[in-house]
């Protein structure tokens, strides 16, 4: 089956976010499918080895960022606000955390 680059490449961005939401999953995989799928994918397309190996670690790059904003926006928010079992775990009045809020308060830093 000889996929299109565009096609292949959102196809692995969107197994590769599921792979990542997974905590099991280390991210070694993500990034070894990335290198041989999307690299030979477009070295078949015609691209210089180079280029496509450079284009695999972008992609496997933005999926990691993309996969890390989700972690923190849908799952961390979504616990932080509502679970204050969580909120006691993370310690969230505890001297450290207080002084960094003071901290980062300031003017300049934010």
């Amino acid at each position: 089956l000889k996929l299109p680059l565009p096609v292949t490449t959102v196809i692995f961005i969107g197994v590769g976010i599921g792979m990542f939401l997974l905590p099991p999953v280390p991210g070694l995989p993500v990034y070894l499918a990335g290198g041989i799928v999307l690299t030979a994918n477009a070295v078949s397309a015609g691209w210089n080895f180079y280029y496509a190996a450079l284009y695999a670690c972008l992609i496997a790059y933005i999926l990691k960022l993309l996969a890390i904003a989700l972690q923190q926006k849908v799952i961390g928010q979504m616990y932080g606000r509502k679970s204050v079992g969580i909120r006691a775990a993370v310690n969230i009045n505890s001297l450290d955390l207080r002084a960094m809020k003071l901290i980062l308060s300031k003017p300049g830093l934010t």
